[in-house]
């Protein structure tokens, strides 16, 4: 009878794990993007409320403040925000949100 080999070669072993490196190194980078991407795309939504109140303060020919429209000092994705080029002539300005994710 033959004696039958049971288990891998380190051939096939050491293919496994080359195989596995390559799509590490692929997957790994664009993971990080797609994280970045997210909490960019959160920050962004973190503007859409002030926006809202800009507007109404804009309708009503009031100067929008921070504390008017409810923008806070910073949030989860928003190291600092600002309102920035409000008059009660000019409808121009911005809402500047700082995001420490994006690079």
């Amino acid at each position: 009878m033959k004696n039958m080999q049971k288990g891998f070669t380190l051939i096939e072993l050491m293919i496994v794990v080359a195989i596995i490196g390559i799509l590490a190194a692929v997957a790994i980078p664009s993971y990080q993007n797609y994280t970045a991407k997210s909490k960019f795309a959160a920050a962004l939504a973190e503007t859409a409320s002030p926006k809202t109140g800009v507007d109404a303060r804009i309708a009503d020919g009031t100067v929008p403040t921070k504390e008017d429209i409810g923008i806070k000092q910073a949030t989860a994705n928003c190291t600092s925000n600002l309102l920035n080029g409000f008059s009660s002539s000019s409808e121009a300005g911005t809402i500047v949100c700082t995001n420490q994710w994006w690079p």
